[in-house]
């Protein structure tokens, strides 16, 4: 009962005891100490504001520059080591062949009775050897070359290109040469086993006068280990720097080094640039630290299958200039916004003065009976402080609901979007790893398995994009039966009719099908006796395209099917209600009509029905809009 008059007479005195304060201030040193202190305020925060983000774009820059010549480096050198790697695997593919030992071994152990190439004497051991190599030569314009040869004058090659092929094999004077023979005696003595070199000209035929590398294995026989010849592998160097010039960041130079530390590559960029040495780079231990230190910018990686080193340098200048250029756009910016902040402050303090001078009069009045604040009415936004102060507090209550709400709605969506995000590729590159394996033992079906399981990974991992077509589609649920049919075998039956000629290339939502079909096998068959069936039928007519699922299963029931078209009634006529998770049965069949709603609106084709195969047909379709 005492309570609440004493509230309201410590509010009344209040309320006298600021308007006495008032009026004892003048205006001017209310606008000295007030507004032009939060005027030194704000010139000393956006100061320091953007003298942070000067530091931190500085420090951004240089860590960002140092990651991308990171990145860049790393993945061409992965690329070039790919490059080597198949060239090298193809090599020793070919010299573990039983045919290419045996007829290297004859030509070895046979004396001759004369010098000379003794393929082009015995046509038909050249011709069965020349079928060999070709069954694995690319095709193309790539311009590969696989040639055998031995110290005792035999040769033979053979070419994916003509212009990269000797048509006079009977005798080659690179076969004679001190290059040659001290390779193939460094072979032979089997201080090697694998080797890749690069020449700045074809030594095989020195008129095409373009870069190569090979790739040599020694041909060995399997039982005595005797080295009867070697194999090699010749690719145009136009491949390595294919990949190179892709590194083409800013002003950096690119240079690449043999295993002996002999540069055999350098871009345009660093043609221009000062000229590098292996020595002014290398040491013992690698890159040396007085290089790393003249070049902050610089990355360094070694192509493994070859042993090269791969180095890219990005000029300071390069990377000083743009960050110099932002500092002086930010001090312009700086200068201003002080010279802004100054003229508005100024022009607020004038329009302010009169309407915080009628406020302190009207505060001087104020008392227990009034609580009211009149003043003059041209200070409108001063006047609607006492209209709008109780809606505010209604407002604020509000508010804080509904941002508890939907931060908790974005820590749900951050969590969904972080786990939509999970790289796949550790499990793609573990299926390569198991097709590979597969590929060694002679299990085609593994390999098959493991990629059309990796098709059907990256399939549902692309985010970018929430529609595909329906040839993408049909795709990815052929991939799925064909995993599902790996799985129950003969227990599993399904066939996919749809026109050969026809591109399918109909918009539909990404993922609509597959889900259909998988919800067969997992709901529809779970009391049906085997084999399960699964029909899906394409049909297209010039107004319209549908896709029918059927199967033997247990159908629907008449209040699923019910429920189903009931909850897609609603949704049409409410859009906003959430029943995209709404699951009939184990079916999230709704969810994929909606989705396949948003796209086509009144345009769709949808129906339950019996199947011809004794269990559910559900029909998916859109009118075709040729516009």
């Amino acid at each position: 009962m005492y309570i609440f008059p004493k509230v309201f007479y410590n509010k009344s005195m209040f309320f006298k005891e600021a308007a006495d304060m008032i009026k004892k201030k003048q205006t001017a040193l209310f606008s000295l100490k007030i507004i032009y202190f939060y005027l030194i305020l704000t010139i000393a925060i956006i100061t320091i504001g953007l003298a942070g983000f000067c530091f931190y774009y500085y420090k951004n820059s240089l860590s960002n520059t140092k990651n991308i010549i990171h990145q860049l480096t790393s993945s061409a050198a992965r690329q070039i080591d790919l490059q080597i790697s198949s060239m090298d695997n193809l090599a020793q593919q070919l010299v573990s062949n039983k045919a290419l030992i045996q007829t290297m071994g004859n030509l070895s152990n046979t004396e001759k009775r004369r010098p000379g190439n003794s393929f082009t004497e015995n046509y038909v051991m050249a011709n069965q050897l020349s079928t060999l190599l070709q069954q694995t030569c690319l095709p193309g314009p790539l311009m590969e070359r696989i040639s055998v040869a031995n110290d005792q004058g035999d040769y033979l090659a053979i070419c994916s290109n003509y212009k990269f092929l000797d048509s006079n094999q009977k005798y080659n004077s690179y076969l004679y040469s001190d290059d040659f023979l001290s390779l193939y005696k460094t072979i032979k003595q089997k201080e090697i086993i694998k080797f890749t070199a690069f020449s700045q000209y074809d030594k095989w035929l020195p008129e095409n006068n373009i870069p190569i590398i090979s790739c040599y294995r020694p041909i060995t026989d399997i039982y005595t280990f005797q080295i009867h010849g070697i194999l090699e592998i010749q690719r145009p160097f136009t491949i390595i720097e294919n990949i190179l010039k892709n590194i083409n960041y800013s002003h950096i130079q690119v240079y690449l080094f043999d295993d002996s530390n002999q540069m055999i590559y350098q871009n345009l960029n660093a043609q221009k640039a000062a000229p590098l040495t292996s020595d002014t780079i290398f040491d013992q231990n690698g890159v040396n630290t007085q290089f790393q230190q003249q070049y902050p910018f610089s990355d360094y990686s070694t192509i493994e299958g070859a042993n090269w080193k791969l180095i890219s340098i990005l000029p300071i200048s390069s990377v000083a200039q743009p960050i110099i250029n932002v500092i002086a756009i930010v001090a312009f910016i700086l200068a201003f916004l002080i010279i802004f902040v100054l003229i508005t402050v100024a022009t607020v303090e004038k329009n302010i003065r009169i309407p915080l001078g009628n406020l302190k009069n009207s505060l001087s009045v104020i008392d227990i009976n009034n609580l009211d604040i009149n003043f003059d009415s041209k200070s409108a936004e001063l006047e609607q402080i006492r209209h709008v102060f109780l809606e505010i507090i209604r407002r604020l209550k509000d508010s804080i609901e509904k941002n508890e709400y939907l931060h908790r709605q974005d820590l749900k969506s951050q969590m969904f979007a972080l786990q939509a995000q999970i790289n796949p590729h550790f499990v793609h590159n573990i299926l390569t790893v198991i097709s590979a394996l597969g590929q060694e033992a002679g299990a085609p079906r593994i390999m098959k398995i493991c990629r059309k399981f990796s098709d059907m990974l990256s399939y549902s991992a692309e985010y970018s994009n929430d529609f595909t077509t329906l040839s993408q589609e049909f795709i990815h649920t052929e991939n799925y039966l064909f995993l599902m049919k790996e799985r129950y075998g003969g227990n599993l039956e399904y066939k996919i009719i749809r026109p050969v000629n026809n591109a399918l290339s109909h918009v539909c939502p990404k993922l609509f099908l597959q889900p259909l079909v998988e919800n067969c096998i997992s709901h529809a068959f779970e009391y049906t006796l085997t084999p399960w069936k699964i029909l899906i039928l394409y049909k297209e007519t010039a107004e319209t395209w549908q896709v029918e699922i059927h199967d033997n299963g247990c159908g629907f029931s008449e209040q699923s099917k019910e429920e189903i078209f009931r909850l897609y009634a609603d949704y049409q006529a409410t859009p906003s209600l959430n029943i995209l998770n709404t699951k009939i049965g184990g079916l999230g069949i709704i969810s994929t009509v909606v989705r396949l709603y948003l796209l086509y609106d009144t345009r769709i084709i949808f129906d339950i029905g019996h199947s011809k195969l004794g269990g559910s047909k559900i029909t998916l379709g859109g009118y075709i809009n040729d516009d």
